[in-house]
């Protein structure tokens, strides 16, 4: 697995996952399906907006302005604070009109209504840019480095699912069929190898 999906999936196990269920008002089992499949989801759609026309250069903006990695010094306090549920925008900026559709999908793949899985896509937007936040300042990354390194992601991810990075920037849909479902994930192996770090 990628490092950086290593780094979140370890990061969101354990209290953190308790603390998203009860923030989201949803059991633990389906809080983590839910994370199993949102986290692979957020990056590939932040992969796949950074390698379009000037989409580097946007994300390193809004890495440098707003995510400089401060959120994953106390990620617990984060998830029980008040902004946890209050940030739309990088839901709505990296998901666009699919955001909808892959909220109502999720949910139906973990058995959680679109709400309790809303609140759980906002919850760990900001977790993952801060994640590539922190990325950046240790690497001292710019926006060419940055693209390569989501590159560079996409390539891991292969090497330990057998997905392309063709078919990692179609992750939203997979099969073909309009929609996303479980077993779209499950068919790139993503949605297992992250369940497992989860559970540990």
């Amino acid at each position: 697995m990628s490092t950086l999906m290593e780094s979140l999936g370890k990061m969101l196990a354990g209290s953190a996952m308790k603390q998203i269920s009860t923030r989201a008002g949803a059991s633990e089992s389906s809080t983590g399906k839910a994370i199993s499949l949102a986290l692979p989801i957020l990056m590939g759609a932040l992969s796949r907006n950074a390698s379009s026309g000037n989409g580097a250069e946007s994300l390193m903006g809004a890495l440098s302005r707003d995510h400089d990695g401060r959120i994953l010094d106390d990620v617990d306090g984060y998830i029980n604070g008040p902004k946890a549920l209050e940030d739309e925008g990088i839901i709505g900026h990296v998901l666009g009109a699919r955001r909808g559709r892959v909220e109502s999908s999720i949910g139906r793949s973990s058995g959680l209504d679109a709400g309790s899985v809303g609140n759980i896509m906002k919850i760990l937007a900001p977790i993952v840019m801060g994640q590539l936040g922190k990325q950046r300042q240790q690497s001292g990354m710019d926006a060419s480095s940055l693209m390569n390194m989501l590159n560079s992601e996409n390539a891991q991810m292969e090497v330990n699912t057998n997905v392309s990075p063709e078919s990692l920037n179609q992750l939203l849909d997979i099969d073909g069929d309009g929609d996303v479902d479980l077993a779209d994930l499950q068919k790139s192996g993503i949605s297992s190898l992250l369940s497992g770090i989860l559970k540990k």
